[in-house]
């Protein structure tokens, strides 16, 4: 009885330790595919210096994807705000697992207050050690919606 209590144990923690693996090794890949298509967004704003205050699609960015990255459609948009060197890139997503995502990110990330969600009450964004900070996310389109849904995971940045 005592042997197959040890058994079990030792099956359980070392499932454990491999979930554990698994989930890190998951998060990586994640974070791996934003800091991707932050760079694909980046490059294509060195192209084409004149833009701003708008929504760069995926097919545009089809040319900056960093060889052997694999996009998955509509995980990550990203907005750019103001132009010249003094606009912003915010890249967003309402992906089902914001939550560890956005951990992930913000432990790797030196716990970046430029990593965050948007508040639904205020449209600004919250860091993900829960600091409110003095950064508007309420850009809206040509039609009046709102660029950045509320709740979104954001990443804001040059």
């Amino acid at each position: 009885m005592v042997f197959m209590s040890l058994i079990s144990t030792a099956i359980i923690v070392k499932s454990y330790e491999q979930y554990k693996i698994s989930t890190h090794l998951s998060e990586d890949v994640e974070i791996t595919r934003v800091v991707q298509y932050r760079l694909a967004v980046q490059a294509y704003m060195r192209m084409h210096p004149d833009i701003g205050d708008t929504m760069i699609a995926d097919d545009q960015l089809s040319d900056y994807w960093t060889p052997g990255y694999h996009h998955k459609e509509g995980q990550w948009s990203n907005y750019i705000h103001g132009t010249g060197p003094t606009r912003t890139v915010y890249i967003f997503s309402m992906n089902d697992d914001l939550k560890s995502i956005g951990n992930a990110l913000f432990t790797r990330a030196s716990s970046s207050k430029l990593v965050g969600f948007k508040d639904p009450e205020t449209g600004k964004m919250i860091s993900l050690d829960h600091i409110p900070l003095p950064l508007d996310l309420n850009f809206v389109d040509a039609s009046g919606q709102p660029v950045i849904p509320a709740g979104a995971l954001v990443i804001s940045g040059g």
